[in-house]
């Protein structure tokens, strides 16, 4: 798998937290916070595999208010740049092997037996602007459960999608990913959910903010050696810190109390598994 350092490892990071931190902007931590909240409740009671780089700060958020809970080991980061890439470029004898990608997925419990026998389903989460990262990585799992023989409906009766949306102004000729989005008529409109948040929110994760990891182009799945090394350009170092306060902030007593309170707020606290998440966030707390 890329490497990632582990912010909830604080031991294992030494004195790299020590130095400046990534700039964010006034006002990032409550939209972050609510943002989380809404994503959470739009992608029900399942497990969550956030997609490339800029949902970053959306997985160490919820995994520092996520620790000592039963939706600790809900999260995945599955680090993907597939911006303009076509999913028939990630079919076998296609471009680059693809049997490195299929490794790094398999890794993370991703791989599509795996999908299609979890006891919950699966959410991809990203930031959206057309759906076309979203449809390369679906369409790369079809084509290895076929490759494999697994039974696609199977695979796909278990997936759902939030897609993190811009927020506009609404309007009967609002352009939506998912009303365009092709590659979605077998899985059926309804497994989509989009959250829109601020565009200061969206545009800083999606544009602006430096990464704790590199970025990883299919150009780049064939080279082992340059994946497993950790980053230490100055930005990475400086995202480090950043997700490092991003996590041990979520995980306060007071922000967990502040977390749970948006949870509480959304369309799904009807449902008894937010509720039996709130309790344990608040007993946390």
């Amino acid at each position: 798998m890329p490497f990632r350092w582990d912010v909830a490892r604080r031991e294992q990071l030494g004195s790299l937290p020590l130095g400046e931190e990534a700039p964010s902007y006034p006002g990032f931590e409550a939209e972050l916070r609510t943002c989380c909240a809404r994503v959470v409740s739009a992608g029900q009671n399942s497990d969550f595999v956030f997609i490339g780089r800029s949902p970053e700060s959306i997985f160490d958020y919820l995994s520092g208010a996520f620790a000592e809970t039963s939706w600790n080991d809900r999260l995945s980061l599955l680090n993907l740049s597939l911006r303009y890439t076509d999913s028939d470029e990630l079919k076998i004898g296609s471009g680059p092997d693809v049997h490195v990608l299929r490794r790094h997925i398999a890794a993370l419990g991703l791989a599509p037996d795996q999908i299609a026998t979890r006891p919950r389903p699966v959410v991809l989460v990203d930031l959206v602007a057309d759906g076309t990262t979203l449809g390369a990585v679906t369409g790369a799992l079809t084509e290895w459960a076929a490759d494999e023989r697994v039974d696609v409906n199977a695979l796909r009766r278990r997936i759902r999608f939030v897609g993190i949306v811009w927020r506009r102004k609404t309007s009967p000729n609002t352009w939506r990913w998912n009303q365009h989005a092709e590659w979605l008529e077998p899985f059926g409109r309804a497994v989509v959910k989009n959250v829109s948040i601020p565009g200061t929110l969206w545009d800083y994760l999606g544009n602006k903010q430096s990464k704790v990891s590199r970025t990883q182009p299919i150009s780049k799945w064939q080279n082992d050696e340059w994946r497993f090394e950790p980053p230490r350009d100055a930005e990475n170092l400086e995202s480090l810190r950043l997700a490092l306060r991003i996590y041990n902030h979520a995980g306060t007593a007071q922000e967990r109390e502040q977390f749970s309170r948006e949870l509480a707020e959304q369309p799904s606290v009807s449902e008894s598994w937010l509720r039996t998440l709130i309790g344990e966030l608040r007993k946390t707390a």
